[in-house]
């Protein structure tokens, strides 16, 4: 089946921020995550995901925290730009490593 994720890179504290970046790309698997799967060995979070039996297709929205954990020093504060970079880097590398191709969008 076809599945297409929409991945939200948490780029700060909100699930909502523009600073936040959006990453989706479709794949062809048998297997359709319902609480959380590695995404390139990152862990990423399912908010929700559909299967239309009709058409064979399902979606996936889910969350990866990983990016706003490796840009927040020890008082908690998020350096937004390292956490985008952080996101951009991962988006680069599903795309040479599995050879994913998405778009990702800036929120902003």
């Amino acid at each position: 089946m076809k599945v297409k994720y929409h991945i939200n890179f948490l780029c700060s504290n909100n699930l909502n921020s523009k600073d936040n970046i959006d990453y989706v790309f479709e794949v062809e698997s048998p297997y359709l995550p319902e609480q959380g799967f590695y995404l390139a060995g990152i862990f990423v979070k399912v908010e929700s995901s559909a299967f239309d039996v009709a058409l064979n297709e399902a979606i996936v929205y889910g969350t990866c925290f990983v990016t706003r954990d490796r840009a927040m020093d020890e008082e908690g504060i998020i350096d937004v730009e390292k956490a985008q970079r952080e996101a951009l880097r991962i988006c680069a590398k599903l795309s040479e490593k599995y050879g994913l191709h998405g778009t990702y969008t800036r929120r902003k």
